[in-house]
């Protein structure tokens, strides 16, 4: 596998090498119009939109269920008195069970902090006032969001 990742490596350079050594260029791009930039910032608008909401939801399902899973586990920790070894292994695996339900619960209310609404309409104004999303934003933001389904031919 590392031979075949330092072939492509290297025909990725040699190719490089050989579009820079003819004077072969990209061609720059068209700038665009202004309806143009303005029916992009709209599509990123909805798309920012349709992120911040399936987000938001996607952390409501996550706290619930790490919730149901948490009480269920620890209600089962509390009333278990282990006196065989399979009992004293079942234990150990509820503790596992309740510290990752525990994270879960954590993640999803880090989540649902970072993912608000007043989040959202700040970036909408940063949209608005023509400044560029932050990174994190920008690389969650995939063709789905966009409501274009993407071909390849």
């Amino acid at each position: 596998m590392r031979h075949l990742i330092f072939i492509c490596w290297l025909l990725a350079s040699v190719c490089a090498v050989s579009f820079t050594a003819h004077g072969q260029t990209w061609p720059a791009a068209a700038p665009l119009s202004d309806s143009a930039a303005q029916v992009a910032r709209d599509d990123t608008a909805i798309a920012l939109q349709r992120l911040f909401r399936t987000r938001r939801h996607s952390s409501i399902r996550l706290l619930v269920l790490g919730s149901i899973v948490t009480s269920t586990a620890a209600y089962a920790l509390v009333t278990n008195h282990p006196e065989t070894t399979y009992q004293r292994v079942s234990t150990i695996a509820m503790v596992a069970v309740v510290g990752i339900s525990l994270w879960q619960v954590s993640s999803a209310i880090g989540q649902r902090r970072r993912y608000r609404t007043r989040q959202e309409e700040a970036l909408l104004s940063q949209l608005d006032q023509g400044r560029p999303l932050p990174r994190w934003v920008r690389r969650r933001l995939i063709p789905a969001y966009f409501g274009t389904k993407r071909r390849t031919n």
